[in-house]
């Protein structure tokens, strides 16, 4: 990643002072719940215009294959969490979503196309990521 981690983590100390490192943990919170605040809005607003099905006696629209996909009982949505680590040289943020379908719906099968939802809220939210690390005087 970097040749010289511990000269990197010096630098970014010196370039952005003594809240260095509260302000890089600021700057991936902030960001991380951007994206999952995207990713679950996406799916809670689904106008589901996908086909209709049949499930648990009652008859719906579901979602169509490269739409995010659509609530249900809301389980997905109720699992997406993120998390902030913070070690000596940075940060890292993750968005997890832990439904055991995920991945399935992220990225497709071989029996349904792929109803991504957390790519396209990372990509929604660049822009606004690099203000909020912009703001925290992280970047230029």
């Amino acid at each position: 990643m970097f040749k010289n981690a511990r000269q990197f983590g010096m630098n970014m100390r010196q370039k952005l002072g003594v809240n260095a490192r509260k302000n890089v943990k600021d700057a991936l919170e902030k960001s991380v719940n951007e994206v999952r605040n995207v990713a679950v809005e996406s799916i809670v607003r689904n106008p589901r215009r996908g086909p209709e099905v049949r499930r648990r006696g009652q008859t719906f629209n579901i979602s169509r294959a490269g739409d995010p996909p659509a609530q249900d009982q809301g389980f997905l949505s109720s699992q997406i969490s993120v998390e902030v680590k913070m070690s000596s040289t940075g940060g890292i943020g993750k968005v997890i979503s832990a439904a055991p379908y995920s991945a399935a719906l992220e990225f497709g099968t071989v029996n349904m196309g792929a109803r991504p939802f957390m790519q396209p809220a990372l990509k929604k939210s660049q822009k606004k990521i690099l203000q909020i690390f912009k703001r925290e005087g992280i970047v230029k």
